[in-house]
């Protein structure tokens, strides 16, 4: 009796191991939350950009020559209405060729911070703003720039990765990151607003 009992305490072992492999492991999905207490502001308002370049670029010279394919984009997300009047409405557009890009996954956010709620781009200059575009494109490993045309144009970029894309919102004093899939969006806890003032968000 005793070693029937031994055995099929052996086979519970063995069945419950090989059920625990055969189940998914679910990771613990990060949240801003989980990142307010590691990371902080390291832009805070758009004329802190210009000094934010330049520590950048004096770390990581070669990013200059990733510069100057978007030195148009300042120009292009003011304008983009007028250069592309049959543009569709709540549709994503690279910036470079003005192809629609159906998103399919991945976390959009921006470094764009506006100056004021009715003077959006007064903060940046071309050259800012396409240094800018450039570094992030970087720091997420975006595949470009994008223009997500929802009633205005804005600059964005898609990251595949939720960690990164969450730590750039807070480091660049974003509002929010979208969530593709989920259509989701996460907000910044840490998104100060007299900084980067929206219409419609304190």
């Amino acid at each position: 009796m005793k070693r029937l009992i031994a055995l099929l305490m052996m086979l519970a072992v063995l069945f419950t191991g090989a059920l625990a492999e055969a189940l998914p492991v679910t990771e613990t999905e990060i949240t801003f939350a989980d990142l307010v207490k590691e990371e902080n502001t390291q832009v805070a308002g758009p004329q802190m950009s210009k000094l934010f370049i330049e520590n950048y670029v004096r770390e990581n010279p070669d990013i200059i020559w990733e510069i100057f394919p978007y030195l148009e984009v300042y120009d292009l997300v003011q304008h983009f209405t007028e250069l592309y009047p049959e543009a569709e409405n709540y549709n994503t557009y690279d910036a470079l060729t003005g192809e629609v890009k159906n998103l399919e996954e991945g976390y959009c956010v921006t470094f764009h911070q506006n100056l004021a709620a009715d003077d959006p781009f007064g903060g940046y200059t071309p050259w800012e703003y396409a240094a800018m575009c450039a570094i992030a494109v970087r720091e997420l490993d975006a595949d470009g720039v994008n223009i997500g045309y929802y009633g205005n144009a804005e600059v964005s970029f898609t990251c595949l990765d939720k960690e990164t894309a969450f730590r750039f919102a807070i480091r660049h004093n974003q509002h929010s990151v979208y969530c593709v899939q989920a259509a989701d969006t996460a907000v910044n806890p840490l998104y100060d607003g007299s900084l980067n003032p929206i219409e419609g968000v304190e």
